[in-house]
């Protein structure tokens, strides 16, 4: 190989270098853009409102254009959200100091229920103490207590809603931040 090949080469390899580091960028710029808690860019090409929910002192509203809902949380939990495969996302509410907090895990999802096999797929531990039914503004779900590896006994609430599969975690000594929370929660 001349050394003008090897030259072309190098300049092709920078160049696609590049191009996946503007395309990284552009989809964190996206990502982020889209959970925002502002109403600026709202997906499917419709128009919508975020409910108006008035937060008391004390707390903070949250809502996510791209997955249409809507929280209000205690304003002392630090907010962070994650981009995920496939348009999914994770949203984080903690106070690490208290050792507090929440998590918000939503992904596609096609089907009508939730099976035991992507049950197992997403909480491999297979615990599900206390089933219980429940509706979440509408979206039917479960709630239960389970078991994560790293964080142990945990407090959950899944449901599905509009091709999105939505999981709420908790630790289980934090269940009732967790239904305060939830009591809160509106799609638009």
């Amino acid at each position: 190989m001349s050394r003008t090949q090897r030259a072309i080469i190098r300049i092709i390899v920078t160049l696609l270098g590049i191009g996946i580091v503007v395309a990284a960028l552009w989809y964190g710029i996206q990502f982020f853009t889209h959970h925002s808690s502002s109403n600026t860019n709202v997906p499917f090409g419709q128009m919508t409102t975020p409910p108006v929910q008035q937060a008391p002192a004390g707390y903070k509203e949250y809502h996510s254009d791209l997955y249409r809902f809507s929280i209000i949380y205690p304003d002392d939990l630090a907010f962070l959200a994650y981009p995920e495969a496939a348009g999914g996302g994770t949203f984080t509410f903690e106070n690490d100091s208290q050792g507090r907090g929440f998590q918000v895990y939503v992904t596609p999802f096609q089907g009508s229920q939730i099976t035991d096999e992507r049950f197992k797929a997403d909480d491999p531990s297979g615990v599900r103490d206390n089933l219980q039914n429940i509706t979440v503004d509408g979206a039917v779900g479960a709630s239960f207590y389970g078991k994560d590896k790293a964080l142990g006994d945990t407090a959950e609430i899944w449901f599905l809603r509009e091709g999105y599969l939505y999981e709420v975690t908790t630790l289980k000594a934090t269940a009732d931040l967790l239904t305060s929370v939830m009591q809160t929660w509106k799609f638009y």
